[in-house]
């Protein structure tokens, strides 16, 4: 899954860093691999990659879907997209 996100709080790479550590430590809670993948430059940006492998495809999917919600109002952030694919 890869999520686009925008941080209108933000004011710095600092304050970024701040917000998008929290995220991913608590999408890493649900067993997912997560890494910032761009926009690492801006300040008010960021883009998310989430990875999962379990053993079902609805599994797999129910866990991303959690994740966007996750992204969708916490830690400050807005979900500007969202896209979950699946890769065989």
């Amino acid at each position: 899954m890869t999520v686009s996100l925008r941080l209108p709080g933000s004011r710095s790479l600092k304050d970024k860093r701040s917000v998008i550590r929290r995220l991913m430590s608590r999408l890493g809670e649900d067993n997912l691999s997560v890494a910032e993948v761009g926009a690492a430059d801006r300040t008010d940006e960021a883009v998310l990659a989430c990875a999962a492998v379990f053993s079902s495809w609805e599994t797999t999917e129910k866990s991303l879907e959690r994740a966007r919600r996750v992204c969708e109002g916490h830690f400050g952030v807005e979900l500007v997209e969202g896209r979950i694919e699946r890769l065989i």
